[in-house]
């Protein structure tokens, strides 16, 4: 997702261990620290995000835990 200034949110799945991740690129390319925002030992699933025109981010994924109970979760920027 990109905002006004051209910056950007991305939220992806990694296939091992099945996690989501997110990081951050500026508008000259720059791009930030890959965080994680899934949960340990649980499968992160269908990585969602969207930004507004000031930057903020918000991302939702799916997590299945070894139960079979599908969640959804989500992590914003401040």
């Amino acid at each position: 997702a990109l905002d006004s200034d051209g910056d950007a949110a991305i939220v992806f799945w990694a296939s091992s261990p099945y996690r989501i991740m997110a990081r951050t690129r500026a508008k000259n390319g720059a791009l930030g620290a890959i965080q994680v925002l899934s949960q340990t030992g649980q499968f992160g699933l269908s990585p969602q995000v969207a930004i507004n025109p000031s930057g903020a981010a918000a991302a939702t994924w799916q997590q299945q835990a070894s139960n079979a109970l599908i969640r959804v979760f989500g992590a914003s920027t401040p």
